[in-house]
């Protein structure tokens, strides 16, 4: 079978099974009035090891190479940041996630997912998601000091992905204009965004001797359009997650520091792994 075709199927067979898991946790959502809820949080883990089957492993022939760089404690708060994955990735991401972190995640997104109702209508409505409005930066951070404490009476950790969005050459060009002579290391961010630390530091600020669970995630060639699905074919995806929790300063100025620095590691990492 030829990669194109491969492509091709793994774009078709992966739509349809994401929009249905998708539909499922809406209907089933609206259904019980929330009663679910306790049920529908594993949906992203579990929708994204069918991916992983069917789509990634089953049609791409996608290798995972998943690495641990140490224990963590599996207990709440827990905090999860990730640099951010592309549409092609993020079910790799979920089937992976929770296992690692030892809990379901909810997802912090951007409002505007709202419009997509295979996506927002299902994270608003099962819990799944905290979705906030990106250009009201004190809104979007009250937001989220809002949600920790239902989410961590749920059981879960809130996962957020700093870099604000998928890292495409057009995001990662702006964003280089957008910070020149503002932030240093900046010609290391090749590969990602520069994080933003309003949503990271609410979220830690918020939350009592928190956990820091790192991912740094990537494929061997690039993701960042839906026509680079054909050279996923045979490719291997990375992963490496990482307990941060002593590292995280707390003087918030050193924290900012902390993440930039971070985030010029993860570049060098995806760097190494495009080789």
């Amino acid at each position: 079978m030829s990669r194109i075709i491969r492509g091709v199927l793994a774009l078709v067979v992966g739509g349809v099974i994401f929009a249905t898991c998708s539909l499922l946790v809406f209907v089933l959502s609206v259904a019980t009035f929330g009663l679910a809820r306790p049920y529908i949080v594993h949906a992203p883990m579990w929708t994204g090891k069918i991916m992983l089957a069917v789509v990634y492993r089953g049609i791409l022939g996608i290798r995972c190479v998943v690495q641990r760089r140490n224990a963590h404690r599996k207990t709440s708060p827990t905090l999860v940041m990730a640099n951010h994955p592309t549409l092609l990735t993020v079910m790799l991401f979920t089937a992976f996630a929770e296992e690692l972190v030892g809990m379901p995640l909810v997802f912090v997104g951007k409002r505007e997912h709202l419009r997509n109702p295979f996506v927002g209508w299902a994270l608003a409505v099962s819990g799944i998601g905290v979705l906030i409005d990106r250009v009201d930066r004190n809104g979007a951070i009250s937001t989220i000091r809002r949600s920790i404490a239902r989410v961590t009476q749920r059981g879960c950790a809130l996962a957020i992905f700093p870099d604000q969005s998928r890292p495409t050459k057009q995001f990662i060009a702006a964003d280089q204009q957008k910070f020149a002579g503002k932030v240093p290391r900046l010609t290391s961010f090749r590969f990602t965004g520069v994080p933003r630390d309003g949503g990271v530091f609410a979220s830690y600020g918020a939350m009592q001797n928190p956990c820091v669970i790192d991912f740094t995630t990537e494929c061997s060639v690039p993701t960042a359009r839906w026509r680079d699905i054909v050279g996923m074919v045979g490719s291997t995806y990375h992963l490496v997650v990482n307990d941060v929790t002593n590292d995280v300063p707390r003087d918030i100025e050193r924290r900012r520091d902390w993440l930039l620095g971070r985030w010029s590691q993860k570049n060098l990492i995806i760097e190494h792994w495009r080789e």
